[in-house]
């Protein structure tokens, strides 16, 4: 199953479920989508255990000439049904001396990279700091020009 039918799973239960299925409440229809997403971590894991990618998760690798961000995250999860973007992204977060100006396409040969495990991908979702402001809090930073 790649990312995008995963994406487009998880929403289906979020949004369509509790008015077609009768879940009493959108908490229910969350805590299934919760399951269904825990479920794929779980499974990303034993992905990795039963065929390795070329980078181990959790690792060190040395970024090399003419590597891109995408191909060190499909050496090291292509083999699971984890969105490589995701993959990417927090690899940028915690690498972020690694990449000039916060590009992922301009990294730095000979720099270390630690690939993140199945377990550091997880803390990125579920982390406070990962999840957006209510739009009436982010519209207060706003800049007004005349």
């Amino acid at each position: 199953m790649n990312a995008k039918m995963i994406n487009c799973f998880i929403l289906f239960f979020i949004l369509v479920i509790p008015f077609k299925t009768g879940y009493a409440d959108v908490d229910s229809a969350n805590q299934h989508a919760l399951s269904i997403l825990m479920n794929e971590f779980k499974i990303a894991k034993r992905a990795l255990k039963a065929k390795p990618g070329k980078i181990a998760p959790g690792q060190r690798y040395t970024i090399a000439k003419g590597d891109t961000l995408k191909g060190i995250a499909l050496k090291a999860y292509g083999t699971t049904n984890l969105s490589i973007r995701l993959v990417r992204n927090v690899i940028m977060k915690e690498n972020p001396k690694a990449f000039f100006r916060g590009n992922e396409n301009y990294l730095f040969a000979g720099k270390v990279l630690k690939i993140p495990s199945v377990d550091d991908i997880r803390k990125h979702v579920f982390s406070s700091t990962s999840t957006t402001k209510s739009s009436r809090q982010s519209k207060r930073n706003w800049l007004r020009f005349p």
